[in-house]
Parts: structure tokens; C-alpha cells; sequence
């Protein structure tokens, strides 16, 4: 989920954990509102969480402004900061007020002016669902870019070389994918690529990119699952048993474990779910 599209709204907060109660397990006491907004989901499967500041007394709901998003570095469960219409904080003045419950956790605070720019590598074998899943991510955003990989490597026509066969252009594709995405991410766009990366070629995204917010994820899946998608594609862009070829070769790439997601099971929905609230294909 994509939080920053709540940063200078209104929202409403149904408090749970009123100012001066003591937390059901841990046994530390409340020293501001917390509470949720209804009708969401975060990270952690419950309702998106927020701390609310500026209220000096118990309150059962409140509708304030969120100027901050706590990102948890080392946990799903992100929450907002809500204050007062005409009110604010400082970073320092809201770490303050959130230590009793946020020194257990790695975080970061982000507001609107600090917000960086989300890039999403998508890969996998042919007939995974890349471009699916990277169409449902971009929806989601304010400002997004997709950028299909085989679109640009199909912009050759005359010399075209398959990208899996000699005298392919894969050396001037790469140029211009990388060059794509920067300007795109200056221009303050959300961007999702997909395309067939190798742990090579990855490691030269993290490299130019490593100042952006980056996730990578490697869709997989079974070989029977991913014939049937295949054959769900448009007729000129069905690979066939080369499906399967890639699939193994991306299963024997040295990826980070947690970089993998297997889609068998999922619908594109939940797979969309999982990489927006799963911290682990942080790059």
C-alpha cells in the first residue's frame, strides 16, 4: 500500500487505545491517542494504525490531518501521524511523543517533502504475469510510469535479433531502460519495469538507482501454471516451452531468497498485496 496518498488529508481515526490505558500485552502506558482508520488494511493484515498528536485528553474518534508516515525499516506495520488541522511537529518533536511504543523498531519518518520516489523491478520467466502485476501496482499511485521492457526492445525493426541469440542489442536496450527510468524518477513518477534481469544486470540497477526507494521481486511459479498463462497471452507474444527454460534458469540464479515471489496460488490481487506490504524485496 502506498501511504504517501495520505499525507496532508483528513482522516478519520476510531481510537482504541485511548491516552493513559495500558497496552493489553506489553504493559506500557499510552501518553497520546492511538487508534486506526477504518476499513483498511496494512502491512500486518489489521486496519492502517496512527498515532494522534496534539489532543490532550481521551477521545473515542477524531478527524485530523496526517503529516507523516512512520516507515517501519524492520517491520510491516507503517502507521500515520494525525494532528490538528492548524498544528505541526518536528521530526524530533514526534519522535519524542511515539518512543514509548516506536524504540522497539528501526523507522523513518516521511512527509510530503521528503518523500522519495518508488521504483519496482518486476522480473521472471516469460508467461509469469510480469506485466499484469506491474498494470495493477502503477493503478495505485498518484503519479506512475510502467515501463515495458519488451516494448523498448522491440522498437529494432530492420536487424532485429531475438534478445536470446547472437547480435542481439541488449547493450543499447540497457542504456536506454536506465535512462528511461531516471528521467522518469526526476520527474517525480512512481516507476514499475519489468523485464528478464540477470543477477549481472541487477546488480548494476542497484548501483545506478541506489539512492531511490527500490523493490525487486521475482515472480515464479509452477510449470503448469505458467503454461496455462502463456497460452492466456496474445498469440504473438506466446514463448511456449521457453517458459519453462526460463523458469529454470531463474530458479538457479543466486537471488536473495526473499526476493522471490511464487504466484501458483495467488491471485494478482494478493500478489500485488504482498509486494506492496512486504518489506523484504526492499533493496
Amino acid at each position: 500500500m502506498d501511504l504517501t496518498k495520505y499525507l496532508n488529508k483528513s482522516i478519520k481515526v476510531i481510537i482504541d487505545r485511548q491516552m493513559g490505558s495500558k497496552h493489553p500485552k506489553h504493559g506500557f502506558i499510552y501518553p497520546v491517542n492511538y487508534g486506526y482508520v477504518p476499513n483498511t488494511i496494512s502491512g500486518d493484515g489489521e486496519e492502517l494504525d496512527c498515532y494522534v498528536l496534539g489532543v490532550f485528553e481521551p477521545v473515542n474518534e477524531f478527524i485530523g490531518k496526517c503529516i507523516a508516515i512512520i516507515h517501519r525499516i524492520n517491520d510491516n506495520d507503517d502507521k500515520l501521524i494525525i494532528v490538528p488541522e492548524n498544528r505541526t511537529f518536528t521530526n524530533e518533536e514526534i519522535d519524542a511523543l511515539i518512543e514509548f511504543q516506536e524504540r522497539f523498531f528501526e523507522h523513518k519518518i516521511i512527509r510530503d517533502e521528503n518523500r522519495m520516489n518508488q521504483l519496482y523491478i518486476i522480473t521472471g520467466p516469460a508467461g509469469v504475469g510480469k506485466s499484469t502485476v506491474s498494470k495493477g501496482i502503477a493503478k495505485d499511485k498518484n503519479k506512475s510510469v510502467i515501463i515495458e521492457g519488451d516494448e523498448i526492445y522491440a522498437q529494432v525493426i530492420s536487424g532485429y535479433v531475438p534478445a536470446w541469440k547472437e547480435g542481439n542489442h541488449l547493450e543499447l536496450f540497457w542504456q536506454i531502460c536506465l535512462n528511461n527510468i531516471e528521467t522518469y524518477l526526476k520527474a517525480g513518477y512512481d516507476v514499475v519495469f519489468n523485464y528478464i534481469i540477470t543477477p549481472e544486470i541487477f546488480a548494476k540497477i542497484k548501483e545506478k538507482f541506489q539512492n531511490y526507494s527500490m523493490k525487486f521481486i521475482v515472480l515464479i511459479t509452477d510449470e503448469e501454471t505458467i503454461l496455462k498463462r502463456d497460452k492466456e497471452r496474445i498469440k504473438d507474444c506466446r514463448m511456449g516451452e521457453r517458459c519453462i527454460v526460463l523458469l529454470n534458469k531463474f530458479k538457479n540464479y543466486n537471488f536473495e531468497e526473499r526476493y522471490f515471489l511464487d504466484t501458483t496460488n495467488l491471485t494478482i490481487k494478493e500478489t500485488i498485496g504482498k509486494i506492496e506490504n512486504d518489506n523484504n524485496f526492499i533493496v
